[in-house]
């Protein structure tokens, strides 16, 4: 169980990677196939995706958790259907991510920009190693 309960209105800087750091965007499928979930979650769960990052083996969001919503019913529905997705894909079984997702709640304009400034160029950073197709900034 969290240890800081999230707040309706409240916005977070929201990240996990891969079980052993693995790749979990192995494909440009594998991309869409996360932002759809992404998208079809956070509508049911009462989650707004204000900015995000994916790169090979992690990814970054910018949420807010909107009256009556929770991040992290979000985050489970959205961990576990993608876990799902990609296990039957790779033929594989166990973890896809290392474990239960990060939650810095943004407390000023000062580090919410600065966290808007890291989710759009740390996929830059990261390009090198997994290539063009496989990195992903996305704006709400």
């Amino acid at each position: 169980m969290r240890r800081e309960k999230i707040k309706d209105y409240q916005k977070y800087h929201v990240y996990d990677r891969g079980f052993n750091k693995m790749m979990i965007f192995v494909t440009a499928e594998d991309l869409r196939r996360f932002e759809r979930k992404m998208a079809y979650y956070s509508e049911r769960s009462g989650v707004r995706i204000q900015d995000y990052a994916l790169m090979g083996n992690h990814y970054h969001f910018l949420l807010m958790q909107v009256k009556g919503g929770s991040i992290s019913k979000f985050m489970q529905r959205f961990k576990q259907s993608f876990a799902t997705y990609f296990n039957i894909k790779y033929r594989r079984m166990g973890p896809v991510f290392e474990g239960r997702f990060k939650a810095k709640p943004i407390t000023d304009m000062s580090y919410y920009l600065e966290i808007q400034k890291y989710i759009a160029r740390n996929p830059v950073k990261v390009k090198t190693k997994i290539g063009e197709n496989y990195s992903v900034v996305g704006f709400s």
